[in-house]
């Protein structure tokens, strides 16, 4: 109920207008999507915040939703008021451009409309359905991290006249893979793991 009246306000919609598109539709990702897309200019939502930035940061998205879930934990009065504001908060920060066509680097309303499509999914707890799965996701993270390390010491080896550090070989990637998925068995929290994985990396990760 807090999502379908927070996705009212900040589309300027009535409450029985996204009900009904919502009975409609079954999703309320595909509701916020189709209010981007009928909006003349993303600015016309409630006070969406203007910024020079293209795309939502996925530690913008992380602490959103970190807030949302702590205005809960909080309680007492004003709980609900302060989660749909929350909510509202983290569905704004995808209007980032008014442009109907891709300009200067800016996004359009359909890349915005897919953002604000997941964010409503995520919050919603259903998940993104895109038949990802939690263990997908840790092999991606650890298969990144290991890559943009052996990016940072290219470029370094590049500037100092250095050989080029070897490619990771799959046998590294998926001992990385192993070594996250045991640090998440060990410590379930990705607030805790993915901090620790970004400061000391994989290879210090189970130490640390």
């Amino acid at each position: 109920r807090m999502l379908i009246k927070a996705v009212s306000e900040t589309y300027s919609s009535s409450l029985d207008n996204v009900k009904k598109k919502f009975a409609e539709l079954g999703d309320l990702g595909l509701v916020c999507q189709q209010f981007v897309a009928k909006q003349k200019t993303l600015f016309s939502f409630a006070a969406a915040p203007k910024k020079n930035k293209q795309y939502l940061d996925i530690m913008e998205v992380y602490y959103g939703i970190i807030e949302i879930a702590q205005s809960t934990l909080q309680g007492g009065q004003g709980t609900s008021k302060r989660k749909v504001a929350a909510i509202k908060k983290l569905l704004l920060s995808a209007a980032n451009s008014c442009e109907d066509q891709k300009e200067d680097g800016k996004i359009t309303k359909e890349e915005v409309g897919n953002q604000v499509k997941f964010l409503a999914r995520i919050i919603e707890g259903r998940g993104l359905r895109a038949g990802i799965l939690e263990t997908t996701i840790l092999c991606a993270v650890a298969r990144a991290k290991i890559i943009y390390d052996w990016r940072q010491r290219q470029n370094l080896a590049s500037q100092q006249n250095q050989p080029s550090p070897p490619i990771p070989t799959e046998s590294i990637l998926k001992d990385a893979e192993k070594t996250l998925k045991q640090a998440i068995g060990e410590m379930p929290s990705f607030e805790v793991i993915i901090p620790m994985l970004l400061e000391y990396g994989i290879n210090k990760l189970k130490e640390n």
